[in-house]
């Protein structure tokens, strides 16, 4: 069994380094970052996520067409880009925070939980100008439950606001940035609205 162990090691750092040296001459569609220092340790063609390695789309991928039975494509047209998702106004702009009602979805679908998770860190990231100019919160990367982010949870779909900013901003102390606000679908499959703000520091703002 270690056997095994150290071959799976020993696998998975030479693909890391494999994967690091093919970055250098071409684009890799995935970055991947230690969870626990959120600090990048390679890029690849494939996600490679672990219990110890997160790895996230650096570009934007366009959604399949789920639509098999009716032996269509998706045309350019049908593609929904981001810049065509709506900005709000929130379905919850009139109700008030409950994280217990939140848990309560969250127990209830942990997958779409999860799925939504996923989909408004990326849309996040994306509307921010990717990887290389901004970190969404460590919240992001958390589990569902009890989760700072994830503000609102029901049949209107999934709420997030997160905190972001320039890599580094959270591991050097410093207040986020910029907060965007996702809204994903209930299912947890598709982004339903996202805008930001910039965060004015009043400690700056003088």
């Amino acid at each position: 069994m270690s056997t095994r162990r150290l071959s799976l090691s020993l696998g998975w750092s030479a693909l890391l380094m494999l994967s690091a040296q093919t970055a250098r001459s071409e684009s890799m569609p995935y970055q991947c970052f230690d969870r626990t220092t959120r600090r990048p340790v390679a890029a690849s063609l494939v996600d490679l996520s672990t219990a110890e390695v997160s790895c996230e789309p650096t570009t934007l991928l366009q959604p399949k067409n789920t639509s098999s039975e009716l032996g269509t494509t998706a045309s350019p047209e049908q593609v929904e880009t981001e810049s065509e998702i709506s900005s709000g106004p929130s379905p919850y702009a009139d109700v008030t925070a409950d994280p217990d009602a939140v848990n309560a979805t969250v127990r209830n679908n942990p997958l779409a939980a999860r799925r939504s998770m996923n989909l408004a860190r990326g849309a996040a990231t994306r509307r921010n100008g990717g990887l290389r100019v901004y970190r969404p919160g460590i919240c992001m990367y958390a589990s569902a439950s009890n989760n700072p982010c994830l503000i609102h949870a029901g049949p209107a779909g999934f709420e997030f606001n997160i905190p972001g900013g320039s890599p580094g901003w959270e591991e050097a102390g410093d207040a986020p940035s910029v907060m965007t606000r996702v809204l994903i679908a209930a299912d947890g499959r598709s982004v339903l609205q996202i805008d930001q703000n910039d965060v004015i520091n009043p400690s700056t703002s003088d």
